[in-house]
């Protein structure tokens, strides 16, 4: 059978999908989906459009901070998952407090969020009607280690990425 140009031209906008008909997620999205499925990014890093920032704020791996060779223990990470745990002894009794797991340049690094910094982050946030602390946005985290320099505990965190799922 034979086709007319415009039966043609009918069967090819049939198959077109509409902009509003694409659910649009952002490449944070997409990148959170990869690593998902395949355990690591294939498109791009998390990290590409902030490498000037890295740059100028003198980021460095958590690698190199678990090994204490740096004097700025600053770091650019990728917030994978974080879970809160309600304090259950001390002067903080009954207080949340969070545990961050980020996955970095080269090397993932899980950070300590004690109350008093998880209820600041999370509180100021909150006016703004939108999580700050968001999995699979990106994060300049600073920490410093614990007494025991066996864990790092939050210090700050600024938010790179701007979007908001």
């Amino acid at each position: 059978m034979k086709l007319t140009p415009e039966q043609l031209k009918a069967d090819i906008d049939g198959l077109i999908i509409e902009d509003h008909q694409v659910s649009h997620g952002g490449m944070e999205k997409l990148l959170h989906v990869e690593r998902e499925v395949t355990g690591c990014y294939l498109s791009n890093v998390p990290f590409a459009p902030f490498y000037r920032d890295i740059a100028a704020r003198g980021c460095v791996s958590p690698e190199e901070i678990r090994n204490g060779d740096v004097a700025n223990p600053s770091f650019v990470g990728l917030l994978r998952d974080f879970r809160t745990t309600t304090i259950k002894n001390g002067k903080n009794k009954g207080a949340e407090m969070a545990f961050l797991a980020f996955a970095g340049v080269g090397d993932d690094m899980e950070v300590v969020c004690f109350s008093d910094q998880w209820n600041h982050w999370r509180d100021a946030w909150k006016q703004y009607n939108h999580d700050y602390v968001e999995r699979g946005s990106v994060y300049v985290v600073s920490v410093r280690p614990d007494r025991g320099g066996q864990s790092f505990i939050l210090e700050s965190m600024e938010r790179l990425s701007s979007v908001v799922k």
